[in-house]
């Protein structure tokens, strides 16, 4: 009995966050998205407005976002962006400010060319993640110059030709 209680406790939890699937996204919800940057700055990302903007999730620790970033999103970004550009948001959503720092410094789940964010410690409960749903790591989303945009949770599991594809049609300015 307690096992299909947990069952349909996890399906439930999934029914909200498509996995591997990129779902069309409302592009207000930029309008009071902020984040701290490295130097502790709010950033919010409404301020990459009229740019294509690729925006990565990931956290510490988490092995599949790290495989993400090195095998999947930087030669798509090389491929499809070499110019940069498009701009790249990194947001991790560690506890520990000084953990996301030597996670940067380390190259395993981001580059000197993103933009650096954080959620400020708050996780999944960063009030723009808990919006949008993004509790499964890593979540990607894409918007293009004109501000129509798609969320991908679990980012990892999304077949690399159509992230591809998804990545090509976003960056078209």
């Amino acid at each position: 009995m307690m096992a299909r209680f947990f069952t349909a406790i996890c399906l439930a939890f999934l029914a909200g966050n498509v996995h591997g699937q990129a779902t069309a996204l409302d592009g207000r919800a930029f309008e009071s998205a902020y984040f701290v940057s490295q130097s502790g700055e709010l950033v919010g990302l409404a301020d990459f407005d009229g740019r294509p903007l690729i925006i990565d999730f990931w956290f510490t620790g988490c092995s599949s976002c790290s495989y993400f970033y090195k095998n999947k999103l930087l030669p798509l970004l090389a491929e499809l962006d070499p110019e940069g550009k498009a701009a790249v948001i990194s947001i991790s959503t560690d506890r520990d400010p000084v953990q996301w720092q030597a996670s940067i410094a380390s190259g395993d789940f981001t580059s000197e060319r993103a933009v650096n964010l954080y959620t400020g410690g708050r996780r999944f409960k960063h009030r723009f993640l808990a919006d949008h749903g993004i509790r499964l790591y890593p979540s990607l989303i894409v918007r293009s110059a004109d501000g129509a945009s798609a969320i991908v949770h679990g980012a990892n599991s999304f077949p690399l030709d159509e992230l591809a594809s998804l990545l090509a049609a976003y960056l078209r300015e």
